[in-house]
């Protein structure tokens, strides 16, 4: 893993995996997708990102979550909805996950009761 800032945050390729980053402090795991740009300067301008740990296939997760989200209830996950983000913070941090993270982590998956 390794701590990018923003201007190279912003060119790294989609299906980069990543937290926001404060020292000490990292924020929940997302999938960068594609870059937004400005049409008009062509400056980075914010980020499509899926969220990993809430990316509920749901149509309305809150009121998935209000009504059906209970002890026990399967809730349907899907890594295919993308939403926009932007930072505009030039000093903001993000913790990459480099390949070998990645495959590690897959690996590790695959080791336990998901094999």
């Amino acid at each position: 893993m390794k701590l990018v800032n923003r201007k190279t945050f912003m060119s790294l390729p989609a299906g980069t995996l990543y937290s926001e980053y404060m020292p000490c402090l990292f924020g929940a795991l997302h999938i960068k997708e594609e870059t937004l740009k400005d049409p008009q300067s062509g400056a980075d301008v914010g980020w499509y990102a899926t969220p990993v740990g809430s990316a509920f296939d749901v149509e309305n997760e809150i009121d998935f979550l209000a009504d059906h989200f209970h002890v026990g209830v399967s809730a349907p996950l899907s890594f295919e909805q993308p939403a926009p983000a932007a930072d505009f913070d030039d000093s903001a941090l993000y913790a990459v996950w480099e390949r070998a993270d990645v495959r590690a982590f897959v690996t590790r998956l695959f080791a336990g009761p998901y094999a």
